[in-house]
């Protein structure tokens, strides 16, 4: 067996696998693709028999809100009706009231026989004592204390106006209250005012009169501020528009300057013809314009009754329109219900046929997914395992790097210990060096002291001898100070300052000998001085000398590694705090605590 036969064999293989997966491919393909397809068709169905449900509501809705727009239009062709019979009514009475008016102007022209006539205002009535006034047909008719003679009159006055004079009146409401008066406005010559003229009156514009018998009979809520005029007492209202008074004047005095040019006198003429031709001029006049109203009337009466059986006959139609439109709804609704019903029975048979190829393909589709989840749940524990495995090799390496930093921590630690205890024992050497020196210097001080001593005593002979002797001690005493000296080059600072004061205690004492009276002044004081020195050597090295000191700002730490960049900085150190930005040298070593 070479590698081309291996070779061979897992080719055949590879082809064989490939083989498998696209035939098990091809079956889930086809599966998927019929199961969509059905899916489609169902879909199509069941949106077919929604389209065909959503379309029978939406044509049911349309003939209900057809059916609601045709019912709120007749009840509005109804109410346009009742109406228009309104509008005929008041019409008709508007017509029938111009008529009378009519008749009543005709009753008033006056005949030639009526002496009263001509007068057409209560004052000028009255003045005649064969006259009287009837205030509400606004008439001068003959009569007497008694009464009128010919006409019945409502209100009659005679020899005096009842009430106050219509031209006194300031406002519109005081104006109406009086059935004698009413009140006009006009816009054309901006004024207003009060008149005794009846309800009827054509003197002043029709929208502008307001009396208490017309139908303008209330006030407008807001009159215009219109310019008013002063009236004497007797005086009648200016020259209103069409004022019958006023135009009776002109025609009169028209007439007068015509005669005169014709050569005839007025005086010839009769009275009673003139003022008859004036009322009969002016009451036809009236006529006139009330014929012209009830021409205007009758159009607009002809207009409401073409109007009310243009929509008598729609409503009608609409009626008859309604039976008709009923049966025909009934036939479409008949015809709806049988191919709902054909419908249903055909959608009933496809829908079981469908239920049971649904029911085939779900028990396939159950097994497919069984066989799935178990694969899925053999891949998962899988995972899992291979997970646990993961942890726990973290796990363990966690564990030995915690152990690495636990051994590289205590061996830290150990070198510290050591390098501690080393300098603790540097420490102690010095510090016997230092007593070992302090003897030897002790004992040099004792040896001067004795000498110093027996050149007191020969002093007293000769000064010049105790002179000698001084400078000699001084020189001996300098000699094994250079000697201590040399051999304690490596020791500190603080050492050598000690030693220099003690040497000038020593001289200070040989220059006050020579002091009369000094000598027990100067036994004291090296009593004292040599106690001290003493007391010194008897100090006791603390515990906390041998501790650890608490580090600031990690000094320490840069001491021991000879990092001294830290003693540069310029700081203000304070010696009775436990600051460590300075170092004294004292013999070679450090002496953080100050105990010299």
């Amino acid at each position: 067996m070479g590698l081309g036969d291996e070779l061979s064999n897992e080719v055949d293989r590879i082809k064989v696998s490939l083989k498998l997966q696209n035939k098990a491919l091809a079956k889930e393909l086809r599966g998927a693709t019929e199961e969509r397809a059905d899916n489609i068709s169902e879909l199509s169905s069941d949106i077919k028999t929604i389209l065909d449900k959503m379309a029978y509501v939406t044509d049911n809705k349309m003939t209900r809100i057809n059916d609601r727009v045709q019912e709120h239009i007749y009840q509005t062709e109804a109410i346009s009706l009742i109406i228009i019979m309104d509008q005929l009514d008041k019409k008709v009475q508007e017509l029938a009231g111009i008529k009378q008016q009519i008749k009543q102007l005709k009753a008033k022209i006056p005949k030639l026989s009526d002496k009263c006539s001509k007068f057409y205002t209560c004052y000028e009535c009255l003045q005649d004592e064969s006259c009287g006034w009837c205030s509400m047909e606004d008439k001068c008719v003959e009569g007497d204390e008694k009464g009128p003679q010919k006409i019945s009159c409502n209100f009659y006055s005679y020899k005096q106006c009842n009430g106050r004079q219509c031209h006194k009146y300031n406002t519109c409401a005081t104006c109406i209250a009086d059935p004698s008066c009413g009140w006009c406005i006009d816009d054309n010559r901006y004024m207003s005012g009060c008149l005794q003229q009846p309800y009827d009156y054509q003197g002043c514009p029709r929208n502008g009169w307001f009396h208490l018998e017309s139908r303008q009979n209330s006030c407008p809520q807001q009159l215009r501020k219109v310019y008013e005029e002063e009236f004497d007492e007797n005086s009648y209202w200016s020259k209103p528009l069409e004022d019958s008074a006023y135009i009776d004047e002109e025609e009169s005095n028209e007439q007068d300057k015509n005669n005169a040019l014709n050569g005839r006198g007025g005086v010839e003429e009769s009275e009673s013809n003139t003022e008859y031709n004036k009322k009969q001029q002016q009451v036809v006049s009236q006529i006139k314009q009330l014929e012209a109203l009830v021409k205007e009337i009758e159009k607009e009466i002809e207009a409401l009754q073409k109007r009310y059986q243009e929509t008598v006959e729609w409503l009608d139609k609409f009626n008859k329109g309604e039976e008709g439109e009923g049966e025909q709804q009934q036939q479409q609704e008949e015809e709806q219900q049988q191919e709902q019903q054909e419908e249903t029975q055909s959608t009933q048979n496809e829908a079981q046929k469908k239920k049971e190829e649904k029911a085939k393909k779900k028990e396939e589709k159950k097994q497919n997914d069984q066989e799935s989840k178990k694969k899925k749940e053999e891949e998962k524990k899988k995972k899992a395992e291979e997970e646990k495995k993961k942890k726990e090799e973290e796990q363990k390496k966690k564990d030995e790097e915690r152990k690495k930093k636990k051994q590289e921590e205590d061996e830290k630690k150990k070198k510290r210990k050591e390098e501690e205890d080393a300098k603790r024992k540097k420490l102690q050497e010095d510090l016997d060096k230092k007593k070992q020196e302090e003897e030897q210097n002790e004992e040099a001080r004792d040896s001067n002291e004795q000498e110093q001593q027996q050149e007191d005593g020969d002093a007293e002979g000769n000064h010049g001898d105790a002179d000698n002797n001084e400078s000699n001690n001084a020189s001996h005493s300098d000699e094994t100070n250079q000697e201590t000296a040399q051999e304690g080059d490596d020791q500190s600072d603080q050492s050598q300052k000690k030693s220099k004061k003690s040497s000038k205690g020593g001289d200070s004492k040989n220059k006050a000998k020579d002091k009369q009276g000094s000598k027990d002044k100067e036994s004291e004081q090296g009593d004292e001085q040599g106690n001290e020195e003493k007391e010194e050597d008897k100090r006791e090295i603390p515990d906390s000398y041998f501790r650890e000191p608490q580090l600031q700002n990690k000094k320490w730490e840069d001491f021991y590694n000879g990092n001294f960049n830290f003693i540069a900085q310029e700081q203000e150190v304070d010696d009775d705090e436990m600051q460590f930005d300075s170092i004294d040298i004292v013999d070679e070593f450090y002496d953080p605590f100050h105990l010299n």
